[in-house]
């Protein structure tokens, strides 16, 4: 039997599963599985009761209990310690990729947990459900940071796309100098369009450009685009030039 799979019922739609019954709780699996159950949740609240009623159920002794959702730290560190009490193994296993990626294997999954548990599941994981793994740490809480920056990336992604697709649909005959403009120059180049757009994304990088084009006055010496990064780093209480900046110029 292939490993049994529970989610939020809501969230399954028509689910076809060879040779498995859908259960509607935790203690309904099938105790005989010949691989390492993955018991999926969807939100922390969802998780903890899933986990208590996994704990409740009885013994669970060398059970690995792995979550692929995004969870707080907080709560990821709660559940691998009540699991562990029962000798147990509780792996944090949050995945970047859609749905229509996960139907093709192409998911990135990262792990953080006990380490000897996470070598038992590399066989179902990578090249089976997932294009490659990355073991973050042994603490399960450690993977929620990673998670979260990477959402946060893609969701920056999206944003900017979204909005160049936008821009496209408004002014296709500017498109293509547009992308000519992209391929040849710096981000602080411009296409002027017949009337004005609003393109949010664009007014916080002028913002930026703005703010960074006080520092070639300053510093004596000319900053392209990137300078944009300082301007975010202060922004943040860093300073404007990171490490790698500051042992270039010492030298």
């Amino acid at each position: 039997m292939e490993p049994a799979h529970v989610s939020v019922i809501p969230k399954l739609g028509r689910v076809t599963v060879v040779g498995q019954e859908l259960q509607n709780n935790i203690t309904g699996l099938d105790d005989d599985c010949s691989a390492p159950p993955d018991r999926e949740a969807q939100h922390d609240a969802a998780l903890k009761i899933i986990v208590d009623e996994i704990l409740a159920a009885g013994n669970i002794d060398a059970e690995i209990i792995i979550s692929t959702t995004t969870v707080h730290p907080t709560t990821s560190q709660e559940v691998s310690g009540k699991v562990a009490q029962k000798n147990a193994t509780f792996i944090s296993a949050p995945v970047f990729g859609s749905s229509l990626m996960a139907e093709e294997r192409r998911i990135l999954i990262v792990l953080a947990g006990d380490l000897s548990g996470i070598k038992k599941l590399a066989s179902y994981l990578k090249g089976v459900i997932a294009r490659e793994t990355i073991t973050v740490s042994d603490k399960s809480e450690k993977v929620a940071l990673l998670k979260i920056i990477g959402n946060f990336i893609i969701s920056g992604f999206t944003e900017i796309i979204g909005e160049a697709h936008m821009f496209w649909r408004k002014r296709t005959r500017w498109a293509m100098k547009l992308l000519k403009v992209y391929s040849s120059s710096n981000l602080d180049s411009c296409v002027k369009t017949p009337d004005p757009i609003s393109v949010l994304v664009t007014e916080i990088e002028q913002d930026h450009l703005k703010r960074a084009n006080t520092y070639p006055e300053q510093e004596g010496r000319p900053f392209g685009s990137s300078a944009m990064y300082g301007i975010i780093r202060q922004d943040a209480g860093l300073d404007f030039e990171n490490d790698f900046v500051k042992e270039r110029d010492a030298q």
